[in-house]
């Protein structure tokens, strides 16, 4: 019997998968999706994020910089009375380019 193995897939089907995320940023880019509303927008800080998915507050936030430096996200700060927090945009990676970025002043 010959041993058998998976199909070879495209490297090129998901830019997400294939962008060497570290754990940390793959985790926090999943959430973001998970949360987005269908502006591909959420406000979190990096405190909220750290907390809610079992982080600490450095480890976040680099990650959250990992996002930002593979142009996966956009942030843009938000300072309020209750404190500071960031508007996250989600870009498309579809076919490799970021889309068109959605205006702030559209539904979160």
């Amino acid at each position: 019997m010959s041993k058998q193995t998976a199909p070879d897939l495209d490297p090129s089907s998901d830019p997400v998968e294939d962008s060497g995320l570290s754990l940390y940023a793959y985790r926090i880019y999943g959430h973001l999706k998970h949360v987005a509303g269908p502006g591909r927008k959420c406000v979190r800080s990096v405190r909220k994020l750290a907390s809610h998915l079992g982080m600490c507050v450095p480890k976040a936030a680099q990650a959250r910089r990992e996002l930002i430096s593979k142009k996966l996200i956009s942030t843009q700060p938000i300072i309020t009375d209750e404190g500071r927090f960031e508007l996250i945009t989600i870009l498309d990676m579809q076919n490799g380019e970021t889309s068109k970025r959605i205006s702030a002043t559209e539904r979160l």
